[in-house]
């Protein structure tokens, strides 16, 4: 429910209520403004065993996510295939079937 007058407000309510209402086994974070750092922060705590991936090399505040979340790869700074470190971070199979929204498979 939005908090009348005031966005930051309506903003936390809306956040908290994402993370409440979905389980979130990962989230990718790339660019971003401070909007970030508190989606960041609250998916944190919601979901504490959430793999964060945070992607540094396009800047942004992802850049900073990067330093905190401390224990990705430092080749991460400067390397910008993204797909390999998605694969690579979230143990994504890239040869297996993907299920698209609404349940149909994109393969064959």
């Amino acid at each position: 429910m939005p908090v009348e007058g005031d966005m930051d407000a309506s903003l936390e309510v809306m956040r908290r209520a994402m993370f409440r209402d979905y389980a979130f086994h990962a989230a990718v974070f790339v660019g971003g403004m401070e909007g970030v750092i508190d989606e960041f922060d609250l998916l944190r705590n919601a979901a504490p065993n959430a793999r964060l991936v945070p992607i540094p090399a396009p800047g942004g505040v992802s850049r900073e996510l990067f330093e905190r979340v401390g224990n990705l790869p430092d080749e991460m700074s400067t390397r910008t295939d993204f797909t390999y470190w998605l694969y690579r971070l979230l143990d994504i199979d890239p040869s297996e079937p993907r299920i698209l929204a609404g349940g149909s498979s994109d393969a064959g």
